[in-house]
């Protein structure tokens, strides 16, 4: 059966969306590397929030901006903000392609968190499914004391806090402004990593290749997250077009291994299968219940 037109553009936006999200981590990782990390917040921050609010300005849909206002936003901005900085100082410091693999079991956390904090019933194919995802974090997180990287827990942790945004993120009601909801996360980030670099007194003045580097950072981000949002707008076949979510793993191994010299190793490959099956097995009992992950529409 031929692809609806619907399903077509919501794949292409995942394809595309997961480049911008993977050019924005490879780009903030470089970055990191001759800037100080609350200025690389900063302006990547920045540089997102001022493009967000030139397509709400656009669409005439600034007092949408009231929605930072709701419980709702400012727990799910709290968990957006705490998931961004654990998987910045994780992807600074450890492998790009690692970090990336283990965010992507937010699904899997995210369920399980349904479970802790909703009381959630999961049978035993779900759990199944959880305990082989957290299987997979751990392969990927080198279970060898020669190899092991504490920073790929700060991966782990922000997967943590990107499910439980998610988890909020079913909260917001379907008429709210997903623009105005990024916008709010991306400008808590700015202000703290100004704030950040001012209490610490490390601001660098940079040329001007490392502020188009940043431009191109916050760019890409806030492309990547419009293009999500887009890819689930319409009738579109939400078991088909969410498993391309995936596709951003293969994007950032290539951006870690052209830029960074990064070569996948046995446990990062066996590790991302594990995880990639069990998280499109908990999106599809997710769906079978009747309870689309709201927030892949979202965000990563």
């Amino acid at each position: 059966m031929a692809l609806s037109s619907a399903d077509r553009r919501g794949i292409i936006c995942l394809v595309v969306g997961g480049i911008g999200f993977s050019s924005s981590d490879a780009l903030t990782k470089l970055s990191i590397v001759s800037l100080p990390f609350g200025e690389v917040l900063a302006l990547r921050g920045l540089f997102s929030s001022i493009l967000f609010l030139a397509l709400l300005t656009a669409r005439g849909q600034l007092p949408d901006l009231k929605v930072a206002a709701t419980r709702a936003v400012v727990v799910r901005t709290l968990f957006d903000f705490t998931g961004t900085i654990t998987f910045v100082l994780a992807i600074s410091n450890a492998r790009l392609g690692d970090s990336t693999a283990i965010v992507l079991s937010s699904p899997i956390f995210m369920t399980l968190l349904a479970v802790v904090i909703y009381g959630e019933k999961v049978r035993w194919h779900r759990w199944s499914a959880i305990v082989l995802g957290i299987a997979g974090v751990a392969l990927i997180t080198k279970p060898q004391p020669d190899s092991f990287s504490y920073w790929t827990l700060l991966a782990a942790a922000a997967a943590i806090c990107s499910a439980g945004r998610d988890l909020v993120t079913r909260s917001i009601a379907m008429h709210v402004n997903s623009l105005a909801v990024a916008f709010c996360a991306t400008a808590l980030i700015a202000v703290f990593g100004a704030a950040l670099s001012t209490v610490r007194g490390d601001w660098v003045a940079m040329d001007s290749t490392l502020l188009l580097v940043l431009a191109a950072t916050g760019v890409c981000y806030a492309l990547g997250m419009t293009l999500n949002v887009q890819a689930f707008r319409g009738a579109v076949t939400v078991s088909l077009v969410s498993p391309f979510r995936y596709v951003m793993l293969v994007w950032s191994m290539l951006f870690a291994f052209g830029l960074f010299g990064e070569t996948p190793d046995v446990f990062t490959v066996a590790g991302s299968a594990v995880i990639i099956a069990s998280g499109l097995y908990v999106l599809r009992r997710e769906m079978i219940l009747g309870r689309t992950l709201t927030a892949t529409a979202l965000e990563r």
